[in-house]
């Protein structure tokens, strides 16, 4: 009788100690966005964002920048799975249309390294590689902007960057492994149609519903002083037991 108490012992406090580890998630807002006309931030009170890539005038290198609030990330977490997501709409302003003969480019996510102000200022400095792409309309069913390129004429809808670089990012922001200054997205590779291009709408939109939200699954790692006093408290009934 006295085994089977002190056994039930030890596995009630692995229990409470274990128990401490759990799953949650949780919908950030965003702290400042604004618009990068190379190689100036502007625009950081428009409701919508630009995307464009076109690398011979800086007019045409368009790029969002937005910076998302943490404080809702608690510590110690295991980051799960994490969902950059904007509300996107195409522009043409040529008269293309879409689809056209060409494919949109892929859109890249880059970590940014420096910090920076809505207010306006010098576009910051980014890593050299992206953390996440993102290559079409979230469906169903998905529209894709590169080939096939089934994007239809003025599309309106969610783009997510989701993918594991994602979730390394926050996982980093969160450890303090790298600041959070946020994230900037590119179109990248050979494209040069400056009159077709995306916007993100920004979080100065009056409509709460579209603005951008990063969503984080994570889960919570009990600290280890609470395994250590739970080691030492198996130990001692293991003692009295003898």
């Amino acid at each position: 009788m006295k085994n089977k108490k002190v056994f039930i012992a030890i596995f009630l406090g692995l229990l409470v100690v274990v128990g401490n580890a759990f799953a949650d998630n949780v919908t950030l807002s965003v702290n400042q966005d604004a618009t990068v006309f190379a190689p100036n931030i502007t625009q950081g009170t428009w409701e919508e964002m630009r995307i464009r890539w076109q690398s011979d005038d800086d007019w045409g290198r368009n790029y969002p920048l937005i910076e998302f609030d943490l404080s809702g990330l608690p510590g110690g977490i295991t980051v799960n799975y994490a969902r950059f997501a904007f509300w996107t709409v195409t522009s043409d302003d040529g008269g293309e249309g879409w689809p056209a003969a060409d494919d949109f480019p892929l859109l890249s996510m880059y970590n940014v390294t420096t910090s920076w102000s809505d207010a306006g200022g010098t576009q910051p400095s980014i890593d050299v590689t992206a953390v996440d792409t993102c290559d079409h309309f979230d469906g169903p069913p998905d529209d894709f902007f590169v080939a096939p390129n089934t994007i239809a004429a003025d599309k309106v809808g969610w783009t997510f960057f989701d993918g594991l670089g994602s979730a390394t990012l926050v996982q980093n922001w969160a450890n303090n492994v790298v600041p959070n200054n946020g994230i900037e997205v590119r179109g990248t590779g050979a494209y040069t149609d400056t009159s077709r291009y995306f916007h993100y709408i920004s979080s100065d939109n009056a409509s709460t519903s579209v603005r951008p939200y990063l969503y984080v699954d994570y889960t919570v790692i009990p600290e280890p002083a609470s395994l250590i006093l739970f080691g030492i408290f198996a130990v001692g009934l293991l003692r009295m037991r003898k």
